[in-house]
């Protein structure tokens, strides 16, 4: 009965797809994903390229790679912003989105830094997770007060998936995916986030104050693509949102090792999917928070054993 639900789920999955998408949108798509997936793999990565640029010039580029493709994809599939307000979220969104962007390469920096005192560069690591959380809560405080009307149950923050089975299942499908990912390149060098050069004596209470912080982002993360830039966006009349949004997520992952930036567009397209079916972030919440803890205990053991 479970291995039925996973099988109607995608089907229904690929029906959605193919209704929400455009032979021009995938063009574009693939013409923005293709090199970008390509200088990961086989030379500098963007992020690397960029980590010398001073902030503010970096910031400027990142808006660009991020807000560019979006608009484009978006525009071809023949689609206006339905009001002002809109365009003004959009902005404040993706410059801060460019901005907290700019940091990821410096966390996995940290992580291989040498210091004799790892426990102060967890706390940068803390500062800077909370700088990208801030990346999110902004353009979501900024939401709340443009559009008042809007409840919160709208923007799919409210208890609601499908089969707690088949999420499971699909979650159990993952795992020989995360264990591999540890032999892939750059995989130790940014996982675990908590681990800052040397192990040394970092106490406890910090590892789980990074950890809750590190989780917060997820959940932040799927209110901000899929409740806000999915849900909301696809009920305001803005029309074919999901794979603009699926690019930009993708681009998001920038700076990660090549493994997931590569996967997040597949699991960025069925966790989209899940939000519009369901109404509700919670399903790709659940998903994406059991995936990353899962990276963190696997990343943790492997390079624990390595001292």
């Amino acid at each position: 009965m479970i291995l039925a639900g996973i099988r109607d789920l995608l089907t229904d999955f690929i029906r959605f797809i193919r209704q929400t998408t455009g032979k021009r949108e995938w063009i574009a798509a693939g013409l923005v994903l293709i090199p970008v997936a390509g200088s990961e793999l086989t030379g500098p990565s963007i992020s690397h390229l960029l980590r010398p640029l001073e902030g503010w010039v970096k910031t400027g580029i990142w808006f660009g790679l991020l807000a560019g493709p979006f608009f484009l994809i978006y525009s071809l599939a023949g689609y206006r912003l339905p009001a002002r307000k809109w365009s003004l979220f959009l902005l404040v969104a993706f410059f801060c989105l460019a901005g907290t962007a700019s940091l990821e390469p410096v966390k996995a920096y940290l992580t291989v830094f040498p210091v004799s005192d790892p426990g102060h560069l967890l706390q940068l690591k803390l500062l800077i997770s909370s700088s990208l959380l801030a990346g999110y809560l902004v353009p979501l405080a900024f939401f709340a007060v443009v559009f008042r009307k809007k409840r919160l149950d709208e923007t799919g923050f409210r208890f609601s998936f499908p089969d707690w089975k088949v999420v499971s299942l699909l979650f159990l499908l993952m795992v020989p995916l995360v264990v591999s990912s540890v032999f892939s390149p750059g995989f130790t060098a940014f996982y675990p986030t908590w681990l800052a050069g040397d192990t040394g004596e970092i106490p406890l209470h910090r590892i789980l104050a990074h950890e809750s912080l590190y989780g917060l982002n997820f959940v932040a993360t799927e209110w901000f693509f899929r409740g806000l830039l999915v849900i909301i966006f696809l009920d305001s009349g803005a029309g074919k949102s999901i794979l603009p949004v699926t690019v930009l997520y993708t681009l998001w992952h920038l700076g990660k090792p090549p493994a997931e930036l590569i996967t997040s567009f597949g699991g960025g397209l069925f966790l989209g999917y899940l939000a519009v079916r369901t109404g509700s972030i919670s399903g790709g919440v659940m998903l994406h928070l059991g995936v990353a803890f899962l990276l963190e205990l696997v990343a943790s053991f492997w390079r624990l054993q390595a001292f």
